[in-house]
């Protein structure tokens, strides 16, 4: 059975981010067909990275997590980096570097693990392009290597340094068509092997009924990370602009997730924070219809969630990926100011007959190409074959 790492630069059960998640769930469905082993950092918050989970390796639901610790946390350095990227004055490799580790998570510990580990795995895992666990990782493994770089179009990615990450692993996966044209058109012919994969969900779905949601009916929901990054200050703007719009719709705004911005305070608007997994689909199924609003986004899960939940989505269309997923589904709107914003919710809210041909658009679109057993034989695969040319 060959041995995989997982690099990344956070792990953790109750982390919600993305790249997190999908590496999760990749590890626990292919640890028995892979030995499979997470090395990752003590850090929990990926604003500050302060430490938070002990130091050392332990072994939990059959996975070997080893965790090393942050150097030092993100601070003011790295704030007047950025500044300098946004405002694209950073010109050289050095400052490049120097904006790199400032951003973190920079973690010696976990650096001079892989490089003296090098033989003890046949294959090494990245996960995200932007952190230094990639990429001062990617130099340090003499073996086979794959990245999942989760890319999309922000001011980092066009820095010089990532030009040659891009070219070091022998495989890059990629989770939507969208992705990979972007980063073909950015980085040119990439030399490694490439291939679209995407993110599995679970067939199954739970049908608990929860009263206490009872109350909140018709409610649009959004979950994740809830952040300005994520562009959800404009969605909030646009929820209360319509409800100013429209006073005799009684509807409220469900959001669920990791909150990072403040929130207004009203009754209309109603913070869940972390919620389990059958409330979170309950709540799914419930809702009039799910929206997006990032900007940033690889392949966005919880619009896949939504479908599986038989609900239909509104998603911001100046994010390819998500306008793609829309767009090829038929399975919801697509908006790229508040006029349509405005124009498909009161759609769904209007047409009870439009509501279920999109959600079942989208169910349809999930069942078909992106339940776990089909995404699971396709990473199999990749990872297999990438450790057959490691043997040739």
């Amino acid at each position: 059975m060959e041995k995989v790492a997982f690099v990344i630069h956070r792990y953790g059960k109750e982390i919600a981010g993305g790249s997190e998640s999908l590496c999760r769930q990749l590890a626990t469905r292919l640890k028995n067909k892979f030995q499979i082993e997470i090395i990752t950092t003590c850090a929990k918050d990926y604003v500050t990275w302060e430490n938070h989970y002990p130091e050392g390796s332990k072994l939990k639901d059959g996975i070997l997590i080893h965790r090393f610790k942050v150097d030092y946390p993100r601070g003011k350095k790295f704030h007047q980096l950025h500044h300098l990227l946004l405002k694209n004055q950073l010109h050289s490799k050095e400052e490049e570097l120097e904006w790199l580790k400032a951003q973190g998570p920079y973690s010696s510990g976990l650096f001079d693990f892989l490089q003296s580990n090098n033989t003890r795995y046949d294959l090494h895992v990245f996960f995200t392009y932007l952190y230094c666990t990639t990429y001062f990782g990617l130099q340090l493994i003499n073996g086979k290597s794959i990245l999942i770089p989760t890319a999309h179009d922000e001011r980092p990615i066009y820095m010089s340094i990532f030009d040659e990450e891009f070219q070091r692993p022998d495989a890059i996966i990629f989770l939507s068509p969208e992705e990979k044209d972007f980063a073909l058109k950015r980085f040119g012919v990439i030399k490694p092997w490439h291939h679209v994969v995407g993110v599995g969900l679970e067939p199954s779905i739970s049908h608990l009924e929860f009263p206490q949601f009872s109350t909140l009916k018709p409610y649009i929901v959004h979950m994740g990370r809830i952040s300005r990054g994520k562009n959800c200050h404009e969605l909030i703007d646009f929820f209360i602009k319509y409800k100013k719009e429209k006073p005799e719709i009684n509807l409220k705004f469900v959001i669920i997730g990791d909150k990072q911005m403040e929130l207004p305070q009203r009754e209309d608007i109603v913070f869940l924070g972390y919620v389990d997994e059958p409330k979170k689909q309950h709540l799914l199924q419930n809702a009039v219809t799910y929206i997006q609003p990032s900007l940033l986004e690889s392949f966005s899960l919880a619009i896949f969630e939504a479908w599986q939940s038989k609900t239909p989505v509104i998603v911001n269309g100046k994010n390819k990926v998500t306008a793609g997923h829309c767009q090829r589904s038929q399975g919801g709107f697509c908006y790229h100011n508040y006029q349509e914003f405005a124009k498909a919710l009161t759609s769904l809210l209007t047409s009870q007959s439009l509501n279920r041909n999109l959600a079942l658009n989208g169910f349809n679109y999930v069942t078909n190409n992106y339940h776990w057993p089909v995404i699971e034989k396709k990473y199999y695969d990749i990872f297999t074959q990438v450790c057959k040319d490691s043997e040739g």
